[in-house]
């Protein structure tokens, strides 16, 4: 296996432990070493390919927000306005549960989060709905 391989797949595995930690445990709970323990990975790992528990999450949250982006984003989407356009987010979100439950259980466990002590988490998922409203 080539070494980029290595690293996306040591990549996907550090970023599905720290999702499956954050649904059991939550996100005030989740410790760098709990990660690379449950990938199979030291804690070295997850910092030195994420900086940190916040870069980890934003990683994280990037790949589950690509993956919905994806499914929300058919052709003629953005020629709908109102109840049309809630509709069909409703069903990319739909389908995004469909296809990924667990990164959907994520998702939902973070946004949870996000309105407890760690203003860094609030302010992502702030940033999200923001820019989420602005497209």
């Amino acid at each position: 296996m080539r070494q980029a391989d290595r690293t996306r797949r040591s990549t996907e595995a550090l970023l599905d432990a720290a999702g499956d930690l954050i649904v059991e445990r939550g996100f005030g709970a989740l410790t760098l070493a709990a990660i690379g323990e449950r990938a199979g990975f030291s804690r070295g790992l997850v910092t030195a390919r994420f900086g940190s528990k916040h870069g980890l999450i934003d990683a994280l949250l990037d790949r589950i927000f690509v993956r919905w982006e994806q499914a929300k984003d058919e052709p003629g989407s953005e020629s709908l306005c109102g109840r049309d356009r809630i509709v069909r987010m409703i069903g990319a979100i739909h389908s995004s549960y469909l296809l990924d439950p667990a990164s959907s259980r994520v998702l939902w466990a973070l946004m949870f989060e996000a309105i407890g002590p760690d203003e860094a988490l609030r302010l992502r998922r702030s940033e999200e709905h923001t820019s989420e409203l602005q497209s």
